[in-house]
């Protein structure tokens, strides 16, 4: 099977671009012939500096203010069985619809990591529509990801498989000394909850709690990180790492400390929990989105309410009062891998009608039958 992924970036610096090298990588390595046409500029720096890179020899790029890197991509991908489009954000669909339109809509599908955008896009449910409604088929992660499409009048066929580690680590024991936290990613974001979180590391220590915590990832952007630690006079214990982690040194990072820390005001798929569930880390996240999925709550990880500084280190208390089992939840026998991913896809993908492309995507089809997970 020829398969072409469309979106995603190439700088690593980001889950969306890790999680598209490694569908890539894995669906090769079960005889599918791959091309994968990233983002060489997704978007307003602001908004998505981690979803571009250099182009890579063989491969066209996306622009997305240039709409004839979207007409070269639609035709370059025409040559594949099946083409991906790979989507997080509304403010692809324009870009994403005409390579969906070129190629035949017959044979698209879409790898999709978010059903709605974490901060407000107008118009977020119309665009959604635009790139996915005609899609063949939809591959998530989660289930809030099936609900909040449902939601936007998407009806096309699920197929839902686990999230394996986007890097590959080998579980280390818990560190001695006082609690560590870590808390990683694009940290700037509002939806993040970094602000909570450092209120929640005040209010362990206001009990005598000698916790410290490690800040990894964009620091500067909607919440000003290094203000709030300075007002809540933390310096002492919080340590910022201004900037992407390479993986080669996020192994290391992971090993000296004893939680991960998801504080999130609102998610869908996160890359964290399998990264720390592999590094034998277990975690303290939110009840929201596809983290109910994700966090086993007392087996793996905490689970506590959003946006509540005292909830979230009530739950971090509890977590380091068990951290040794709950260290030892994180390794099931049955953890994903890659490798069941690609094969599920393909699978799903062999599935599908085979339809001679005669224009009729020019024309909108008829509605999908209502798809499960």
């Amino acid at each position: 099977m020829k398969v072409a992924l469309v979106g995603g970036g190439v700088s690593h610096e980001s889950g969306i671009s890790q999680h598209t090298e490694r569908l890539v990588e894995s669906l090769s390595g079960i005889g599918c012939a791959v091309q994968h046409h990233a983002w060489h500029n997704a978007g307003p720096r602001r908004l998505t500096r981690a979803e571009r890179g250099a182009a890579r020899p063989g491969r066209l790029g996306l622009v997305w203010w240039d709409p004839i890197s979207w007409i070269r991509v639609g035709l370059r991908a025409r040559q594949a069985d099946r083409v991906g489009l790979v989507w997080f954000t509304p403010l692809q669909a324009p870009a994403l619809a005409v390579v969906g339109w070129i190629v035949g809509w017959q044979r698209v599908f879409a790898v999709v990591h978010n059903g709605r955008p974490h901060e407000h896009v107008p118009m977020s449910d119309v665009l959604t529509r635009l790139a996915l409604r005609r899609c063949v088929l939809l591959v998530v992660h989660v289930e809030a990801v099936v609900a909040a499409l449902r939601d936007a009048r998407i009806m096309a066929p699920v197929v839902q498989v686990p999230l394996p580690s986007q890097i590959e680590l080998v579980a280390s024991p818990l560190p001695e000394g006082p609690l560590r936290l870590l808390h990683l990613g694009e940290v700037h974001r509002r939806y993040k909850g970094t602000d909570v979180l450092l209120a929640a590391l005040a209010h362990l220590r206001s009990q005598g709690i000698d916790a410290a915590l490690t800040i990894a990832g964009r620091i500067s952007g909607e919440t000003d990180v290094r203000a709030i630690v300075a007002a809540l006079r933390l310096e002492t214990v919080v340590h910022l790492i201004d900037g992407w982690v390479p993986d080669d040194q996020l192994a290391a990072l992971l090993a000296s400390h004893h939680l991960v820390m998801l504080p999130y005001r609102s998610a869908t798929t996160s890359g964290i929990v399998p990264v720390a569930r592999s590094a034998g880390r277990p975690v303290v996240a939110t009840r929201v989105g596809g983290l109910i999925e994700m966090v086993a709550d007392g087996v793996d990880g905490i689970l506590c309410d959003p946006d509540d500084p005292v909830a979230l280190a009530q739950a971090i208390e509890r977590a380091w009062a068990q951290r040794h089992r709950l260290a030892h939840g994180t390794s099931p026998s049955d953890a994903p891998s890659w490798a069941d991913v690609a094969h599920t896809v393909r699978s799903a993908l062999t599935a599908l009608p085979t339809t001679p492309d005669d224009g009729s995507s020019l024309h909108p089809p008829a509605p999908h039958p209502r798809g499960g997970a």
